[in-house]
């Protein structure tokens, strides 16, 4: 699931937004027909990387805050607590979210690989 390079990464994130509003073009187009010989399928890497990176930019942006909003910069303390309230509200919305709502769609009998939930939330 982590067999992806830059530019397959990119592709996705664009073609995201930009195929939002065509039945199964995201699928098609860029994960390739299942089954198919150039089927990538869906990766990992994408959402576990930009999850992660999510992370870190509020950690250091809300310790930005707490540096600018000082009046004596010597009492300023970086605080590590915003990573550990920001990871798990992230990372269940990245995974979490799509196994709920892969339950789901499997109790209505709708078939939905859980795989690529997990790749489009990402």
């Amino acid at each position: 699931y982590f067999d992806v390079d830059t530019a397959d990464v990119l592709k996705r994130v664009v073609g995201s937004v930009k195929m939002a509003n065509i039945p199964d073009g995201f699928r098609n187009d860029l994960l390739g027909v299942a089954g198919g010989a150039d089927a990538k399928g869906p990766d990992l890497y994408g959402p576990f990387w930009l999850t992660t990176t999510m992370v870190f930019f509020l950690a250091v942006t809300s310790n930005m805050h707490g540096y600018l909003h000082r009046d004596d910069v010597s009492e300023f303390e970086s605080d590590i607590n915003h990573l550990v309230h920001a990871m798990p509200v992230l990372y269940s919305y990245t995974f979490l979210l799509p196994v709920t709502l892969f339950l789901v769609l499997r109790c209505m009998a709708i078939p939905f690989n859980l795989m690529e939930l997990i790749c489009l939330y990402g």
